[in-house]
């Protein structure tokens, strides 16, 4: 094993450096991305679907600072509740986004990855999110997801099942 593998594996099981996803998490990142991948035209195998929010979906910034939209939007409750936890990667096996299982998946597959980004420029010193999940295939919820994410966040696409236009292999 190479010093550097040693270290990423350190890395993940003694620094959290990725995290499993806690389930209670899980109906914020539903709010926030009810609309997870509406629009993609284009699926890549090679790439996960990826969406990203920011503190700008929910209102306006002003000379005297931010000016939610509305306080008491379920969206705005459920983005401070995600930018409130701590900054990193955090890994889930749930499907909340659509999809059925990879079927070239081992059982253990994580299907969404939320990263939680520090403050930006333009994020006014709040933290942004981004979702990722595999494309699903034919665009169909019922179908099958066309890859998924390892232990380390690593994205795998089937490339036994599924070709670069995530169409089913026959």
């Amino acid at each position: 094993m190479k010093l550097i593998d040693i270290l990423k594996e350190a890395n993940i099981i003694y620094g959290g450096a990725i995290r499993p996803l806690p389930d209670n998490l899980l109906n914020d990142i539903e709010e926030i991305f009810y609309d997870f991948g509406a629009g993609v035209s284009e699926v890549d195998l090679y790439k996960p679907a990826r969406e990203y929010r920011d503190i700008a979906y929910y209102g306006t910034m002003t000379d005297e600072g931010f000016e939610p939209n509305d306080e008491n939007d379920p969206q705005y409750l459920a983005f401070q509740v995600l930018t409130r936890q701590p900054i990193g990667k955090y890994l889930s096996k749930s499907r909340i986004l659509g999809g059925a299982p990879c079927p070239g998946a081992p059982a253990d597959a994580n299907y969404l990855l939320l990263e939680i980004h520090p403050p930006s420029r333009h994020s006014q010193g709040v933290n942004f999110l981004t979702v990722s999940s595999p494309h699903i295939s034919g665009g169909n919820s019922d179908l099958p997801l066309i890859g998924w994410f390892d232990s380390r966040g690593e994205y795998i696409p089937d490339i036994k099942h599924f070709d670069k236009e995530g169409d089913p292999i026959a």
